[in-house]
């Protein structure tokens, strides 16, 4: 029941506060008693305040030292190595292949020692020094291909001139040819070893009914030659590309023109060769024979009806005479039988057989 008293001393604090409990006791004649507690509560926010000031005090010191330290590397730095990397990005940037490149130095002392910037230096000297020859040599070989482009240039244009006149003179010449050819009262044809027309003249033209390029490229046999006749042409083709041209240089054979008639074909064939002796086809020249050889076929109709007609009139005259001389026969048996049955009796046997003779005659 006894009240309890509370003494504070002090400004009372809420935060940043560290507190510490203690019992108080009263010792007397061997007896302790708890008479009281004692509390004691103190704030931190005075210590954190002088270290808050001292951290930061602190570290604008090591700031400082820090900067103060960093600016001397980079000022030693700067004096060791940068400023020669500068000279040396200042030299590249001004090399040039066209001109000889000096020779790379820094400024700094020499020494006996060479370290990495000595070394760098050294490399770059002679990296310099390659470029510009390799430079020296890629010029001189391209100066040297450009005037053998030129020249090559100068014998291109040179050589098509060339080839442009000879194109023009092998363009007159096959004019010129082909006017002989057309001018030709004949058929001029070539066909080349796949039995394919390669040339054919306006006469040719004429007696097929077709265009020069209605004919070239055509296969010969399959298309102007009759079935009848294919075989047999094909095969007197074929021994002339062989080389058996003697039987087969002469030939005469029928063709297909544009409406399906047949003509008959005189050919003079020959056999054409490249300058190493291959064969390369046939030239032909052929003369229409159709109608002459149809003049031959009446010529010997009409030799045979007159050789028919001639018999007949041997025979007409041969029986004529025999038919005279047999009367003349006729005449000398019919007097002698008159007179033998005037000399016979009547009613005998003779008489009989001499009226009967000569009713018979």
């Amino acid at each position: 029941g006894e009240g309890e008293t509370s003494i504070i001393v002090g400004q009372k604090v809420s935060k940043y506060t560290v507190k510490c409990e203690l019992p108080l006791v009263y010792t007397t004649s061997n007896i302790n008693r708890e008479i009281g507690q004692l509390t004691i509560v103190a704030s931190m926010a005075g210590v954190y305040a002088r270290l808050y000031d001292r951290l930061i005090t602190i570290l604008i010191t090591q700031g400082v030292k820090t900067f103060l330290v960093s600016t001397f590397i980079f000022l030693i730095f700067h004096f060791l190595v940068v400023r020669h990397i500068s000279s040396i990005g200042i030299y590249l940037k001004k090399f040039s292949f066209t001109t000889k490149p000096r020779k790379l130095k820094l400024k700094r002392k020499s020494t006996t020692l060479v370290d990495e910037l000595d070394q760098t230096v050294s490399s770059i000297n002679e990296m310099s020094g390659n470029l510009y020859k390799s430079y020296e040599t890629i010029n001189a070989d391209l100066l040297r291909r450009k005037e053998t482009e030129k020249k090559l240039q100068k014998a291109r244009d040179e050589l098509e001139q060339q080839v442009a006149q000879r194109t023009r003179s092998l363009k007159e010449e096959r004019d010129r040819a082909q006017n002989y050819l057309d001018v030709a009262g004949v058929i001029m044809l070539a066909i080349d070893k796949n039995e394919t027309v390669t040339l054919i003249n306006r006469k040719g033209c004429e007696v097929f009914g077709l265009k020069e390029g209605e004919i070239i490229g055509l296969n010969w046999f399959e298309t102007f030659v009759p079935p009848s006749e294919r075989a047999k042409t094909l095969n007197v083709f074929k021994e002339l590309i062989a080389g058996k041209g003697t039987e087969t240089e002469y030939y005469e054979g029928k063709i297909l023109n544009r409406s399906g008639e047949e003509r008959i074909i005189a050919w003079h064939n020959t056999v054409l060769r490249d300058s190493k002796g291959d064969v390369l086809g046939t030239l032909s020249s052929g003369e229409d024979v159709t109608e002459r050889k149809r003049a031959e076929e009446e010529k010997k109709k009409l030799a045979a009806q007159l050789l028919q007609s001639s018999k007949m009139e041997s025979i007409a005259i041969l029986s004529g005479g025999i038919a005279h001389d047999y009367n003349n026969l006729m005449s000398i048996v019919m007097g002698n039988l008159s007179m033998a049955q005037e000399e016979a009796e009547p009613g005998s046997d003779l008489a009989d057989f001499l009226n009967g003779a000569n009713m018979a005659s």
